[in-house]
């Protein structure tokens, strides 16, 4: 940062929230390939993307159709597996056309499904929704110190000890958090 003055740099902040979480979990399930074997295309931002993005959304937050675009925008942008110039083209119109070709696609395969490879409980559990753990999630943050669009240095909110144990019960490590 030598030579840099404080004019010269801009400080850039997302969301990480619990979206690392839910990566681990998709990606464990294989919904990305599931959806992307059957729906293909969609531009620069592909359906099968976009699909992954409403089912985050769903998961994480519930935000209207209308409202995905600021949504998108608040969150780091690996992390919804887009760069910084698909996040630009993440709108409420290009959601509608993957739902459209969501609809029109051959879901009948996609209904006569088997299973889905969930690894699940078999077990009495006393535990909290999953609403309510991905919760404790909601004020992690990563900032981005950029100098004429190169970032300088990144800095993360420090995970709290709940967060680092549930991090710790799920198997997911700290080092999931730092999008790269």
């Amino acid at each position: 940062m030598d030579g840099l003055k404080p004019s010269d740099l801009d400080l850039r902040t997302w969301k990480l929230s619990a979206i690392p979480i839910i990566n681990h979990y998709l990606k464990r399930m294989g919904i990305e390939d599931l959806i992307s074997s059957r729906i293909d295309g969609g531009g620069l931002v592909t359906h099968s993307k976009c699909l992954m993005i409403l089912l985050r959304n769903i998961i994480l937050e519930r935000e209207p159709v209308y409202g995905i675009g600021k949504w998108v925008s608040r969150f780091e942008p690996s992390l919804l597996g887009l760069s910084a110039e698909q996040l630009h083209h993440m709108n409420d119109d290009r959601v509608g056309r993957t739902l459209d070709v969501l609809f029109d696609a051959e879901r009948a395969s996609m209904l006569n499904m088997k299973s889905i490879p969930i690894y699940s409980e078999e077990r009495e559990c006393f535990s909290p929704t999953s609403g309510r753990i991905l919760s404790e999630f909601h004020d992690l943050e990563v900032h981005r110190l950029v100098s004429h669009g190169n970032e300088v240095r990144r800095f993360y909110t420090e995970s709290s000890d709940l967060q680092k144990l549930i991090m710790s019960l799920l198997g997911i490590s700290e080092e999931e958090f730092r999008p790269k």
